[in-house]
């Protein structure tokens, strides 16, 4: 196969490829959004503060908001 599709790709190329993404996180990190508490709907991250350790959030699918520490998220962990 050429780069920028310069050149076809074989029958045997196009069946080889499976790309899986996983667009459900298994757990909240920090710095990135997480599910909604109230709907577990998906989570956007507003801001966070750095200063305070905290993250500000709301749902894409019911409009809740809330906020998650970095301590809550490795108490979590542990």
């Amino acid at each position: 196969m050429a780069l920028f599709g310069k050149g076809k790709a074989t029958d045997t190329e196009a069946d080889d490829v499976d790309i899986v993404i996983d667009l459900e996180p298994a757990r909240q990190t920090w710095g990135g959004p997480g599910p909604c508490p109230e709907c577990t709907g998906r989570g956007y991250l507003d801001r966070i503060d750095i200063r305070e350790r905290v993250m500000f959030q709301h749902c894409l699918e019911c409009g809740n908001s809330w906020t998650v520490t970095e301590a809550e998220l490795a108490d979590a962990d542990a």
